[in-house]
């Protein structure tokens, strides 16, 4: 794979499943090769990559070197489980589970299959969200009661794709 791109697939074409499509489609150091959802619609049309209802049927047609799991909670664990039975490295969009059985079960069979499984926890690495947390933990805002954000993304190279957060701290008096 030395000047390959890396083949990825992705599970689930919903608001982050898109957003990991969008991704993919500015490097130059991977290639999306299919996508798994329910349903083809107007959405997975546009994107022009082969199309499959099941993890078990993309498998049959392709090879994949990593996968992204952007499906509904409910299912990162059968999702998670289908994609290490091929062995193949994955991400799964936070919660990885729903249960925390279910995550030592997934866990011990990566293990078992020696496959990677990655967890998409990008918003923790964040500066402004680090920031955030600095001022709350410091005191600096008051009793902060909730927290509202708003995200848009804007992004400058294919290295880095901020996400300007603008917080709004509901504050008890």
């Amino acid at each position: 794979m030395k000047n390959s791109k890396i083949k990825l697939a992705v599970v689930g074409i919903g608001v982050m499943g898109l957003k990991h499509i969008d991704a993919i489609g500015k490097t130059n150091k991977a290639k999306l090769k299919a996508v798994v959802d329910l349903k083809k619609n107007s959405i997975i049309d546009k994107v022009n990559v082969n199309f499959y209802s099941s993890i078990k049927d993309m498998f049959k047609s392709e090879t994949i070197d990593g996968v992204i799991i952007a499906t509904p909670n409910s299912s990162h664990f059968k999702d998670g489980i289908e994609v290490i039975k091929h062995k193949c490295t994955v991400l799964i969009e936070k919660p990885i589970t729903i249960r925390s059985v279910d995550t030592d079960k997934l866990i011990s069979e990566a293990k078992r299959m020696n496959v990677q499984i990655l967890v998409g926890h990008h918003r923790r690495h964040n500066s402004i969200m680090h920031k955030a947390k600095e001022l709350i933990d410091n005191n600096l805002l008051g009793k902060v009661r909730t927290v509202n954000i708003n995200r848009s993304e804007e992004h400058t190279s294919e290295l880095q794709s901020p996400m300007y957060l603008v917080c709004r701290l509901l504050l008890e008096k």
